[in-house]
């Protein structure tokens, strides 16, 4: 039986629901690949409430919590909102942890709808990546431990 729990959103305007078939972990781990920065510049996995789909009477806060990614195939930086111990939730940025010798490797620019950013090179991520953190985030509803997690809000 084909599920919907997730769902896809583009540019934070076009959102799809994802059928849980064998095809799932194809289009989760593509998505990331398929931005350029300009036309699909962001992308974003939200869980839906059980039992609902896009087309139900859905709360406000649905999809307050998520994980996105805004960028292009070659350069993206990638975002988890999640809930803290306490309730509230909170807005990180995921990054591989400083080499060995504490300092960054440098800057990286993401491109993404008109807008340079410049981040840690740790902050930066591709599409392959990318992919694998999604399909993850899809799994669990949350990412890999091994990423460090950079509080924004």
């Amino acid at each position: 039986m084909i599920t919907i729990t997730h769902v896809l959103s583009k540019n934070g305007t076009s959102h799809t629901e994802i059928p849980n078939d064998t095809r799932i972990e194809f289009v989760i781990r593509r998505a990331p690949a398929l931005m350029d920065g300009r036309e699909r510049f962001a992308i974003s996995l939200s869980r839906l409430p059980v039992g609902k789909r896009l087309r139900d009477d859905l709360p406000a806060s649905w999809a307050d919590l998520f994980l996105q990614a805004a960028g292009s195939a070659d350069a993206m930086m990638v975002e988890i909102r999640k809930e803290n111990p306490g309730g509230s939730a909170g807005l990180y940025r995921l990054a591989r942890p400083l080499p060995e010798k504490g300092h960054s490797s440098g800057t990286v620019d993401i491109v993404w709808n008109g807008r340079v950013d410049g981040v840690p090179a740790e902050e930066a991520f591709d599409a392959a990546e990318a992919g694998e953190v999604f399909w993850y985030y899809y799994q669990h509803d949350a990412v890999p431990e091994k990423y460090e997690l950079r509080f924004l809000e």
